[in-house]
């Protein structure tokens, strides 16, 4: 039996290619027989100790097989690898997209914005002129006393703030006074504004009680001290504030409420008093 030994600890393998042995006669008759299946299978022999011999046969077709797994693998590798750079690839695209799609939204958005700005602004304008209309222009200079009269509180109007539909009214279930109104955002630049928003009513008399105010704050003449106090706010556009007066049950000893509007940095933007008998919610 010819082969080649591979000797392992305690081990040894033996590839055969199943040649006759004998005489040389033997070996030279069966030669054409060999050349036939020579190439056809090979005989694997595992030799662990004397007298204990394992073998087995690998053939030709075994071996075409395991070639066409390890041939469809790989090539089943290679398309899974091209798939997902091609997916990838479409993915970073449509993200792309996205992106692009949601800033053209975004700058969509603030153009609408700042179009319904320009047109509150100029709808406000209008109704401004149809008011004055058929009035006479005033010729009287005011009289030296009247100049120097002012009023406690200066009223504040803001080119960028405006508040509308302002509402007091007794709630019967909770058993306090609430209140709301719309903030407007009229910069006709469209910038998001951010501060701070105060309501403080004016009793009728001093000796009726104290002047209240809503979130509660100190007060310096009738004006809130820290601004960091008021209801928070942020607006684009417009936004419904509400709110409730702390300890107030009723609005009868009552005679106007006053709205402040601060940045957020501190500064005034809008003060304006309004009679409560207007504004009371029937």
């Amino acid at each position: 039996m010819c082969g080649h030994d591979i000797l392992l600890p305690d081990t040894h393998w033996r590839i055969m290619n199943n040649l006759p042995e004998g005489p040389a006669e033997d070996r030279k008759g069966a030669k054409t027989h060999s050349d036939s299946h020579r190439s056809k299978f090979w005989t694997l022999m595992v030799i662990r100790e004397p007298g204990s011999i394992f073998s087995f046969r690998v053939g030709r077709p075994l071996i075409a097989i395991f070639i066409c797994l390890a041939l469809a693998a790989l090539a089943f590798s290679v398309v899974s690898l091209v798939s997902y750079n091609v997916v990838s690839t479409e993915n970073e695209k449509l993200k792309e997209d996205l992106d692009r799609l949601r800033s053209e939204l975004a700058a969509s958005n603030r153009a609408k914005e700042r179009a319904l700005v320009r047109l509150m602004a100029f709808e406000g304008q209008d109704k401004g002129v149809k008011k004055g209309e058929g009035l006479p222009a005033a010729t009287t200079q005011p009289s030296p006393a009247s100049t120097d009269t002012k009023a406690p509180s200066d009223p504040v109007a803001s080119q960028i703030i405006a508040i509308e539909q302002l509402e007091i009214w007794k709630d019967i279930k909770s058993g306090s006074v609430k209140f709301q109104f719309m903030l407007k955002n009229i910069d006709l630049q469209g910038t998001k504004i951010r501060g701070y928003t105060f309501v403080v009513l004016t009793p009728l008399k001093v000796s009726e009680g104290p002047i209240t105010v809503s979130p509660r704050t100190a007060l310096k003449d009738g004006r809130p001290t820290n601004y960091r106090n008021g209801q928070f706010f942020s607006i684009a556009r417009i936004k419904s504030v509400r709110g409730f007066f702390p300890g107030i049950e009723t609005t009868e000893r009552f005679k106007a409420a006053t709205i402040f509007v601060f940045s957020d940095t501190g500064s005034l933007l809008f003060e304006k008093q309004y009679e409560l008998a207007g504004i009371l919610r029937s």
